[in-house]
C-alpha cells in the first residue's frame, strides 16, 4: 500500500505545475465586507484574549439623527412616569400569582398594562407578580390622542 501511495506521489510531484491564471478583467467585484474581515483577522492584536474579536465600526450619523436622538434622550429623562399603585396580591392556580393595581384591574406576569395620565399614554410590561410583590419594566411613553367617536374611516 505504501509503494502505491509513494508511486502516485512520485507521479504527482513529476507532473508540471501549471502557472494560476490571471483573473479576468470584467469580473465580478469582490465582498468588502469580506475583505475587511480578512484585514481584520490579518490585524488581530497579539495581546488580546482567544476567541476575542472587536466590535465593528460604528455606522456614521447625520447631525440631524444625532439632534433628534439627543431630544428623544431628553424628553424620556423629563417623563415623569405616574407609579403603578399595587392593591393587593392573591395566589391563583399551581403557584402562579396576580395583582391588583388601582386604576388598571387584575393583571398577571406577561401582562403589557396601559395607562393614561395628562396627556401621554404610559406603557408598561409586568415581568413577575410574587408573593413579595410586582416586578415591571416601563417601555414607552407617547402622546395620547383619543379615538374618533361616530367619525368615519373612508
Amino acid at each position: 500500500m505504501r509503494l502505491l501511495m509513494y508511486a502516485l506521489l512520485g507521479l504527482w510531484l513529476s507532473q508540471p505545475m501549471m502557472a494560476a491564471e490571471e483573473p479576468a478583467t470584467n469580473s465580478i467585484p469582490t465582498n468588502t465586507t469580506l475583505e475587511a474581515e480578512t484585514i481584520l483577522e490579518v490585524m488581530r492584536d497579539p495581546f488580546w484574549p482567544v476567541g476575542y474579536v472587536p466590535a465593528p465600526p460604528q455606522p456614521d450619523i447625520s447631525e440631524a439623527e444625532v439632534a433628534k436622538i439627543e431630544e428623544a434622550r431628553e424628553t424620556k429623562a423629563k417623563t415623569k412616569w405616574p407609579p403603578l399603585l399595587l392593591k393587593g396580591i392573591t395566589r391563583a392556580s399551581r403557584g402562579r400569582y396576580m395583582a391588583i393595581i388601582e386604576g388598571v384591574g387584575l393583571i398577571e406576569t406577561g401582562q403589557t398594562v396601559t395607562m393614561q395620565r395628562d396627556g401621554l399614554l404610559y406603557t408598561w410590561i409586568i415581568d413577575e407578580v410574587s408573593a413579595k410583590g410586582v416586578r415591571f419594566t416601563r417601555l414607552e411613553a407617547r402622546p395620547y390622542t383619543p379615538p374618533l367617536v361616530g367619525g368615519r374611516t373612508q
